[in-house]
């Protein structure tokens, strides 16, 4: 049997936490995390504790005032729609170097 555990403000923090076995192992919340009282320094995220029963960590972080989302992890979708960036170490590379467009 696990537990909802609704943190209303008693701290700066206000979130949900769904716990496994009335324990932190396994735990999940989501909810404003920050070490601010002002909601523009707060991050929406979602933490586990995975078997650690200790420390939250993020697995997602929405952030409010430049809408980034930090995921930490990889991502995985069917689809992924609009402009990528990144690290294209792992891209297939050409025998011969060319500049392309232009």
């Amino acid at each position: 049997d696990g537990d909802i555990v609704i943190n209303d403000g008693d701290t700066n923090d206000r979130y949900i936490k769904f716990q496994h076995d009335n324990t932190d192992n396994y735990a999940w919340r989501l909810g404003y995390i920050g070490s601010s009282s002002n909601i523009d320094n707060k991050d929406f995220v979602i933490q586990t504790t995975g078997s650690s029963n200790t420390t939250f960590d993020n697995v997602l972080q929405l952030k409010p005032n430049t809408k980034d989302a930090i995921f930490s992890a990889s991502v995985t979708a069917n689809t992924f729609r609009g402009a990528l960036e990144g690290n294209a170490s792992t891209a297939t590379k050409l025998a011969t170097k060319c500049k392309l467009w232009g």
